[in-house]
């Protein structure tokens, strides 16, 4: 099976690390050196010097020459000069007006020695420097000197001694300097200037006559010569107060320290061991980056600096191609800092990332745009080992075996297409976000919770349970003034029922026969009384039954409640146990008072009972009792049996219409009284409970806050783009979804109770919407009270269709679910879900590059700029870039000149592809530092849009390059 569009992997790999710490003395002297020379021999010097082991690019200084550069020149082709790889010449000159002190200013032109007539150069431009003494005119040369030190003082015999007093005689005025340095143009495209910050530099004009002088020769200058911190705190612009007069001098402009050598004690020895560190490579275009990035590329202090955790620094990836797999073998080192990935498509930029992220422990083969995964079946097997800064190694097999944890941060082009344009509404956007702020709470208030969202469960457990809570109390509410209102209901009917039994009885007692004799009536009417008696005993039995069922409901409440709160004691203790609180510390016990009345009373109740049933002693008669005098009754009043019959149907039958309506009276009276009264008191509850409702949410709301409010403070304190990030928290309300779901509740055919649905909705938006939007609970409540009397008044429940009862009008109302309590981020006061794709891939790396900062693993991303506009890349992302490396290794594969360039990139790596008659083209890696101007600037230039164009907008941005430094 072959994969055609997947390239294999070469041993080709020329790779340097780059941009890295080195040692630098720019301002050393030699023997021989024209000025306050204590050096010894050359050859104790040259000895030093091959015994030196740090220093990488030295200063070769002298006074108006480079003869003595030259010399150690000739050394240095002959035999290294220790771990020295560069000699830059150093000529320093003495420049008028004089110091407050009564000496020279101090100036220094480093020049790069890069091409091989820069010595033809250097001498050529210093011979057309020149001074006048006498009328005649000196130039900067050896043999001119020697003749202005003769004529100065005609005592001195040797040419040393001339030397030396011509040189100290040599001295500009700065804007005759200025003027040949103008004129100059090879030496002024290839030099910078540098001026000691001292008393022997502009600092040392004291007189303010002299103030303009003084700012013009800081302006001219690139490098300020100085290794203290005071002074590299202004020249830096880190000085707040004194910011802006830095500024007018030209500032940011990078600070030197050095040792000054002039003599063997003092040899690369700077005083209080600030040595300079700059981070480049030992060139002068190295040199000539510092001037670009004054503070992230020079450093004054004993030892280098460390500024990431090595242990979160890939500094090497060995890539190990599986037997018979074609893939080679590819050992790359990579530097601390930025590593921008060029290449052209198919170069093999994407593939060298996979392998990097699956080697940290992300499973890129889950992706199925990556590489990896497009070519499984041809890298399946290929072994991938890292090596961190501290030394240590993981290992991986690609398809078998990657680390346990996710060691690199991958932003991969799925991954962040997926939250920037897939993810059209920001749900896994706000996930990535809601990770940020959980790494900006403080560890003791994360609860010890695993992320963000467990956090925020467990701080809103409590409220949502308590909603949940309240909803069932609404429901429960509902539910009994549903029952209430049946009762109601049912009224008419038993008031109709009420005249129907009086007319019934009047009838049957019109149907009575008439009695034969006094006897017969007499039995008749007792019959009657004792019938009525009957009834009257059974009503009381019914009654005192009905408290003894009351007795056992309540019993049987009570025991449900002992068990919920047997449940609750139980988790309440074990909640309690975890924290470290032992049972005898805190119990819950329930006490219940008097809890044996209810046996006692039941007893009592059914003890009546037995009595009215059975008892001789039953007041009236109990009802066995009075059951046998009716049936002896029946036997007397009548003679015929007939007759007695048709008594005892009728008399029978009105007995059950008075039970009957002594029962509805009844119920009438508790319908019109108790159940009226219980309604209004159903009413105010559940328009509480509703309040209590969002008074639930509001607690949550305030706990989100606190949840959120470390990282919003963080973002009001960072950089301009992030002041534009900020969190909120709103009541979403869906009011269209609710009105839809209660206008289909209406029989359209009968007509809306409000007139119309647009009517409805004008009622809703000025009585309900203002205390929803708000989720002011007060401002709910009255504006749900104001619409329950609307709907009362306006009949409503006239106007339901047939299959919708009044209960599920009332569910409607007072549900919640169409109100959300929604919190997220907003950029520029837009929520995530309104922005554009490309504004949502600027969120989420400012959120990964400036606010992430508690992850300090190695960041990877693949392609930034795919979602974003030029000017984003250039105004904004490199900004964040530039920071971001600061504290974490960074890695992006990209074709945006900004992103390498603008973020001064410690190390390019160009990935290319070449396609022989194997199936699979081989990729190879070469690069370096960017200020590799023949290698890896010239490709960065070749390779990628606009590489040219902006590295002289760079430059132009600068103004240093080829400037006019008028």
């Amino acid at each position: 099976m072959t994969y055609p569009t997947v390239p294999s992997i070469s041993a080709n790999a020329i790779v340097e690390r780059g941009s890295v710490w080195r040692k630098w003395d720019l301002h050393v002297h030699t023997p021989g050196t024209a000025r306050e020379d204590q050096f010894g021999s050359w050859d104790e010097y040259l000895v030093a010097l091959r015994a030196e082991t740090q220093v990488a690019v030295v200063g070769v200084t002298d006074y108006l020459s480079i003869a003595n550069y030259k010399r150690l020149l000739a050394e240095k082709s002959k035999s290294s000069l220790g771990s020295i790889e560069l000699l830059i010449p150093n000529v320093e000159f003495r420049l008028s007006p004089q110091t407050a002190k009564g000496s020279a200013i101090n100036l220094h032109l480093l020049i790069d020695p890069t091409e091989p007539s820069h010595i033809d150069e250097i001498e050529l431009s210093l011979s057309r420097l020149s001074i006048k003494y006498k009328q005649q005119p000196y130039s900067c040369t050896r043999e001119d000197l020697i003749r202005l030190g003769a004529a100065f003082d005609s005592a001195l015999q040797t040419d040393k001694q001339k030397l030396e007093a011509g040189t100290n005689q040599f001295k500009v005025e700065f804007p005759s300097f200025r003027e040949w340095f103008k004129a100059e143009l090879w030496l002024r495209e290839h030099s910078l200037v540098a001026v000691a910050a001292g008393n022997d530099g502009p600092s040392g004009l004291k007189d303010s006559g002299w103030t303009a002088v003084q700012e013009e020769l800081w302006r001219f200058a690139d490098i300020i010569l100085s290794g203290n911190p005071q002074n590299r705190l202004f020249w830096l612009c880190q000085d707040a107060a004194k910011k802006e007069g830095a500024k007018k001098l030209g500032a940011p402009k990078p600070c030197v320290s050095s040792s000054d050598a002039h003599a063997m004690a003092s040899l690369f020895k700077p005083a209080e061991n600030r040595y300079c560190w700059i981070k480049a490579d030992a060139t002068f275009e190295g040199l000539r980056a510092i001037v670009y990035e004054p503070d992230e590329r020079v450093y004054i202090g004993p030892t280098e600096p460390i500024r990431h955790d090595l242990s979160r620094v890939v500094s090497k990836i060995d890539i190990i191609g599986s037997t018979g797999s074609g893939l080679g073998t590819i050992s790359m080192s990579f530097n601390n800092g930025f590593v921008g990935i060029i290449g052209s498509k198919g170069s093999g930029k994407s593939a060298l990332t996979d392998f990097l992220a699956y080697g940290g422990g992300v499973d890129t083969l889950m992706d199925k745009r990556s590489f990896l995964a497009r070519a499984k079946n041809f890298v399946k097997g290929t072994q991938i080992c890292l090596t961190w800064g501290d030394g240590s190694t993981t290992d991986a097999t690609v398809g078998t075996k990657f680390p346990p944890k996710e060691l690199v941060r991958y932003l991969s082009q799925s991954f962040v297409e997926k939250l920037c344009s897939d993810d059209y509404e920001g749900v896994d956007l706000a996930k990535e976000i809601e990770g940020v702020i959980f790494g900006h709470l403080d560890p003791t208030d994360t609860l010890n919770a695993s992320s963000f969202t467990d956090l925020r469960d467990l701080r809103t457990r409590e409220t949502t349970k308590d909603r949940v809570s309240i909803s069932g109390r609404i429901t429960s509410l509902i539910a009994e003034d549903e029952q209430l209102r049946a009762v109601l209901r049912e009224v008419p009917k038993k008031k109709d029922r009420i005249e129907e039994i009086a007319v019934e009885i009047k009838t049957l007692e019109g149907q009575l026969p008439a009695a034969k004799n006094e006897t017969e009536a007499k039995a008749q009417a007792e019959l009657g009384t004792f019938r009525q008696r009957l009834l009257t005993q059974q009503s009381n039995v019914a009654s005192q039954k009905q408290l003894s069922l009351g007795f056992d409901q309540l019993a049987a409440s009570l025991e449900r409640f002992n068990g919920e709160f047997q449940r609750f004691r139980t988790d309440f203790l074990a909640q309690a146990s975890k924290l470290g609180i032992l049972l005898g510390e805190i119990d819950v016990t329930l006490s219940i008072k008097g809890q044996d009345v209810l046996t006692e009373r039941k007893a009592a109740v059914n003890a009546i009972i037995q009595q009215l049933n059975e008892g001789a002693d039953a007041p009236g008669g109990s009802v066995v009792s009075l059951t046998a005098q009716i049936t002896a009754l029946e036997q007397t009043v009548a003679s015929d049996q007939i007759i007695r019959n048709q008594i005892q149907t009728i008399q029978r039958r009105i007995s059950t219409l008075n039970q009957e309506l002594q029962r509805l009276q009844t119920e009438i009276l508790f319908a019109e009284s108790e159940t009226t009264k219980r309604q209004q008191d159903i009413r105010t509850d559940r328009l509480d409970a509703y309040r209590k409702l969002f008074e639930s949410w509001k607690t949550e709301q305030v706990t989100l806050e606190t949840l959120y409010q470390p990282v919003q403070e963080k973002l009001a304190s960072g950089d301009k783009e992030e002041q534009e990030l900020d969190f909120y928290i709103r009541w979403n309300v869906d009011l269209e979804g609710w009105l839809d779901r209660g206008n289909n509740l209406f029989d359209q055919r009968k007509g809306h109770p409000f007139g119309s649905p647009d009517k409805f909705r004008e009622s809703v938006e000025e009585h309900l919407m203002p205390g929803w939007s708000a989720g002011d609970p007060v401002l709910i409540r009255a504006g749900m009270d104001t619409v329950l009397g609307l709907f009362k008044e306006k009949n409503a429940t006239s106007c339901l269709r047939q299959s919708v009862t009044h209960g599920m009008m009332l569910e409607w109302l007072f549900s919640s679910d169409h109100i959300r309590l929604v919190y997220g981020l907003r950029y520029h006061k837009t929520e995530l879900e309104k922005l554009s794709p490309g504004t949502k891939g600027i969120v989420l790396l400012v959120l990964y590059l400036a606010m992430d900062v508690e992850d300090n693993r190695p960041l990877i991303v693949d392609q930034p700029e795919e979602n974003l506009d030029s000017d984003s890349i250039y105004t904004l992302l490199a900004a964040y870039f530039r920071k971001a490396k600061q504290r974490r290794q960074v890695f992006i594969i990209t074709h945006n000149p900004n992103l390498i360039i603008n973020t001064d990139a410690e190390q390019v790596i160009i990935a290319t592809s070449k396609r022989t008659e194997r199936v699979f083209p081989s990729f190879s890696y070469a690069g370096g530092a960017l200020e590799n101007c023949d290698g890896v600037r010239k490709q960065v230039c070749n390779l990628l849009e606009g590489g040219e164009t902006a590295f002289l907008e760079r430059e132009k941005r600068y103004a240093l390059h080829k400037k006019d430094k008028a």
